[in-house]
C-alpha cells in the first residue's frame, strides 16, 4: 500500500478556508400590540359627534356628554383621532381632561404617548398633555426618551423628563 503525497499532512499544504461572519442585532422599541382605530363604541361616538359638529365648543360639549355617560377606555390611535378634530391646544387639553377624569383613558406605552402629544403644536401645552397622560403610560420610566424627544427645547425635555420619572 503506498502513501500519496497530495494527501493532508503529507507533503502539499491544502488551502484553508476561514469563514467567519458579523451578526448585528438591532433592538428598537415597538408597542406590542397595534390597536386599530375606532375599536370601541365610545371612541366611535365622540368621533362621529364631532364629524358633525362645526363649531370646537359643540365638539368639547359632546366629549362630555359622551364620556360622562359611559366608561370605555379609548386607546392612543383613537386619542389621536379625536384631538385632531381639534383646531386649538387649549380645547384639545380640555377634551384630554374631561377623558381622564372620567377614567376614558386606556393604558399605553411611551410610543403610543409620543404620537398622542403629536397633537399639540407648543411644548407646553404637550407638557400639560403629558401631565394628564402620565397615570396611563405603563412604561414611562423605561422608555421616557421615546417622549423626550418630541420636546423642541432643552429645558422642556428636562421638565418632561422629570415629570415621566415622578
Amino acid at each position: 500500500m503506498g502513501v500519496s503525497m497530495n494527501m493532508p499532512g503529507f507533503g502539499m499544504t491544502q488551502p484553508q478556508t476561514q469563514v467567519s461572519y458579523t451578526q448585528t442585532t438591532t433592538t428598537n422599541y415597538m408597542p406590542t400590540q397595534q390597536y386599530p382605530t375606532y375599536n370601541n363604541s365610545l371612541a366611535r361616538q365622540i368621533i362621529q359627534a364631532c364629524e358633525n359638529a362645526s363649531f370646537d365648543n359643540d365638539k368639547v360639549k359632546a366629549v362630555q356628554t359622551y364620556s360622562s355617560a359611559q366608561c370605555c377606555p379609548i386607546n392612543g390611535a383613537d386619542l389621536v383621532t379625536i384631538l385632531d378634530l381639534f383646531g386649538f391646544d387649549n380645547d384639545k387639553i380640555t377634551v384630554l381632561s374631561q377623558l381622564r377624569n372620567t377614567n376614558n383613558i386606556f393604558q399605553m406605552n411611551c410610543n403610543e404617548a409620543a404620537q398622542v402629544l403629536e397633537s399639540f403644536g407648543f411644548d407646553n401645552d404637550k407638557l400639560k398633555a403629558l401631565e394628564l397622560l402620565l397615570i396611563s403610560i405603563y412604561d414611562r420610566k423605561q422608555h421616557a426618551e421615546t417622549i423626550v424627544g418630541g420636546f423642541g427645547f432643552d429645558n422642556d425635555q428636562s421638565k418632561a423628563r422629570t415629570i415621566l420619572l415622578k
